[in-house]
């Protein structure tokens, strides 16, 4: 069966994985980067005791392993961004209904006690109020 992923040279292979690993391409160092890094280490460990013929199966084991590490990381930023996200519409829902919910009484109370002009203020401020609201519930 041939290799998915080709490599060219080993030590290229090798310098690539180890520039990424020691740049720190993620800012956030979790679990799955030690796991990584033992991978790695297992890896070379094995390629010095079988040497370069088994270089593409060895390439090929870590890279699937790499593709399942990042799968992981993806599914895990989505989760969190998916959390984020229905928290922030909850926000701008329970605010709308407040909003909502104190406008009738409001405006009632504006307009009677100052007309038009209260009924403006109020509907000034509770304008304000939902973008504040909005902006305060960005994600």
């Amino acid at each position: 069966m041939e290799p998915v992923h080709k490599v060219r040279s080993w030590n290229a292979a090798l310098r690539a994985i180890r520039g990424a690993l020691d740049r720190g391409v993620t800012p956030t160092v979790g679990p799955w980067r030690r796991e990584l890094e033992g991978e790695l280490r297992i890896t070379l460990d094995a390629r010095r005791e079988l040497g370069p013929d088994y270089d593409s199966e060895l390439t090929e084991r870590f890279v699937r392993q790499l593709e399942a590490a990042i799968e992981r990381r993806i599914e895990e930023l989505w989760r969190e961004h998916e959390r984020r996200r229905r928290r922030a519409t909850l926000g701008k829902g329970l605010t709308l209904l407040l909003v909502l919910t104190a406008a009738v009484p409001l405006t009632l109370v504006a307009g009677l006690t100052a007309g038009a002009q209260g009924i403006g203020v109020v509907w000034l401020a509770l304008l304000a109020l939902v973008v504040l609201a909005g902006l305060l519930h960005r994600y």
